[in-house]
């Protein structure tokens, strides 16, 4: 969270560690007028999580809050390009290899180890996520929903911002949603 102080020209920046998926819980009685999800990281979230974001945002702003998310478009570039890799160095220091596709949250499974020594971390998930679905779970909770192309000198591709305007006041409720997200049978244990 940062708020600018444009007379005297610097930024106060506030840090928080949260789920985002539960920022009504975590920020409470705050009000922000615009909320940014940056840096491409909606590939962490599954179906039921994204929408458990947009709504806990829409929560915490009033009538002319503007909800900001950038996204590369990994999925069509994954199928144009048949690029998708059962086994996958993630920069210099990750090996992931794909470990299977849960099909109720739509999210691949993948096990993780550190490089160059090989030991295992743990499980990671990410979902392949495509503008236009992002852009629709958005705007069921906002009014407005514009789409820009934003350029990294780093990347060879620009990604996508979103940016979502007057959050809707009669729309399903955070709470609503955090109680209700379904889960698989194994989940369940049955």
């Amino acid at each position: 969270m940062a708020r600018f102080c444009w007379y005297q020209g610097r930024v106060d920046v506030e840090t928080l560690v949260a789920d985002a998926t539960k920022l009504p819980e975590a920020l409470s009685g705050r009000v922000f007028d615009v909320v940014t999800v940056w840096g491409s990281s909606l590939p962490h979230l599954d179906v039921y999580s994204l929408p458990l974001l947009v709504s806990g945002a829409r929560e915490l702003q009033p009538s002319h809050g503007v909800l900001v998310i950038e996204q590369h478009d990994i999925l069509p570039r994954l199928l144009v390009t048949s690029s998708f890799k059962y086994i996958l160095p993630e920069g210099k220091k990750l090996l992931t290899i794909y470990h299977g596709y849960d099909r109720l949250r739509g999210i691949q499974k993948r096990l993780a180890y550190v490089l160059p020594s090989l030991e295992y971390i743990g499980e990671v998930y990410s979902r392949l996520w495509d503008i236009a679905q992002i852009a629709s779970f958005t705007w069921l909770f906002y009014k407005s929903i514009d789409l820009y192309s934003h350029y990294e000198p780093t990347f060879t591709v620009a990604s996508s911002v979103i940016v979502a305007k007057y959050p809707r006041k009669n729309t399903v409720e955070w709470r609503e949603l955090l109680s209700t997200i379904p889960t698989s049978r194994e989940e369940k244990g049955e």
